[in-house]
């Protein structure tokens, strides 16, 4: 009977470890095909920000699960138009969409989502939120203006959001 219950045990270990290592590939696969699908987005088409020949220049951090982080959403209850500046110099108007509670490891921090007013005019932008962020890296493994990660309304469901970090990227003046 003891060996029985200690080859179940030792089974269902085996299994969970099988289950994660495959789950750990299958996240980096997609995260592969991610960034591969940005990086076209972004320099190939008549109207996209770079060159073909720039995207030998973006970097990314190696894909890591555990910046996959469940967050919960705090919906801004009275937010204001703002100008946000751009590195162009022009400006766009934004409101506070949500402030959102994440946490990784024993540490908790509140980024802030943002959604764009002028783009809810393009049906592909309606949904948008934008979260410009800045961490340790910032200057010195990363631009020093920070990142951005691209969400989209539709991505909250009860309350919670996914924001993956793995999905952050350099603004386009940084390249």
């Amino acid at each position: 009977m003891k060996y029985h219950q200690i080859f179940s045990l030792v089974s269902i270990a085996m299994s969970v470890i099988v289950l994660s290592v495959s789950g750990q590939k299958e996240y980096l696969d997609g995260m592969k095909e991610y960034r591969q699908k940005y990086i076209q987005s972004v320099t190939n088409g008549n109207n996209t920000p770079l060159m073909p020949e720039d995207a030998g220049y973006m970097h990314f951090f190696k894909p890591d699960p555990k910046y996959a982080l469940e967050c919960k959403v705090m919906p801004e209850s009275q937010a204001k138009a703002f100008e946000m500046p751009t590195y162009s110099g022009l400006t766009r108007t934004y409101i506070k969409y949500a402030t959102c509670e994440c946490k990784l490891g024993k540490s908790t921090f509140r980024p802030v989502l943002y959604k764009n007013l002028s783009q809810p005019q393009n049906p592909v932008y309606r949904n948008h939120l934008f979260l410009p962020f800045k961490d340790a890296t910032n200057g010195a493994e990363s631009y020093g203006g920070g990142r951005y990660i691209n969400l989209d309304v539709n991505d909250i469901e009860n309350g919670k959001i996914i924001i993956d970090f793995n999905k952050a990227y350099n603004p386009y003046c940084a390249q």
